[in-house]
């Protein structure tokens, strides 16, 4: 009995401190994001009214853009899609996928005060709720009550992140209720341009052709 005491006592030991050692195991979504943070603003340029949330000292849209942009597509084959899920745009020199970022495109796309953000800005929002690029930071952007193939989204921070997919063209989709996926406006390589993508994780990832789009505030 004593023998099995000690090795019950010793397992307990062993789990609280694993859960001790969880960098984000003190997540506190009141201190990080608290509600008083959230709100809406307008988009000037065709009254579309959005909301927004402050996470650390970053103040993000809540939901994906839907201003009417050059080379931007509103998927239309799903009713009511871009209503939820936004436009689509690419950032790249006449649309191309292959083509280096239009820095005229880059500065304009958002609402006047907001920006593209950049991979390093990204970078700072994933450390501010979590502790790295991992399923735990995944979970607090995500919100899973619409269309996910998750369900394990709490969205603790109200970032919202809808996994609506990307355009591949010709009216057509991938990746939707898999990923969500957003550009930054760091470039990558030749014709390539980092993008973030969350799914069941957060993953640095490649442009696609016509992605969603986040702005953060200047």
């Amino acid at each position: 009995m004593k023998k099995f005491f000690g090795i019950f006592m010793l397992t307990v030991m062993s789990i609280f401190i694993f859960a001790c050692s969880d960098s984000s195991a003190g997540f506190s979504a009141g201190d990080v994001c608290p509600e008083s943070g959230r709100g809406t603003f307008i988009d000037e340029r065709d009254g579309q009214v959005y909301k927004y949330t402050t996470i650390g000292d970053q103040i993000w849209m809540a939901e994906n853009l839907k201003y009417n942009a050059e080379y931007s597509v509103c998927y239309d084959s799903l009713n009511g899609f871009c209503d939820t899920y936004g436009r689509f745009y690419s950032l790249q020199k006449n649309g191309d996928g292959l083509a280096e970022l239009d820095e005229n495109l880059v500065a304009s796309v958002c609402p006047a005060g907001w920006h593209v953000p950049s991979l390093a800005e990204w970078d700072i929002l994933v450390n501010e709720i979590g502790d790295g690029y991992n399923q735990k930071s995944a979970n607090r952007l995500r919100n899973d009550s619409i269309s996910s193939s998750y369900r394990t989204g709490n969205d603790e921070c109200g970032f919202s992140a809808l996994l609506g997919g990307a355009y591949i063209g010709k009216n057509h989709i991938e990746f939707y209720k898999f990923d969500a996926l957003f550009w930054t406006s760091t470039p990558m390589s030749d014709g390539m341009i980092y993008s973030v993508k969350i799914e069941q994780d957060i993953t640095p990832f490649n442009s696609l052709y016509r992605m969603s789009l986040r702005c953060v505030k200047d």
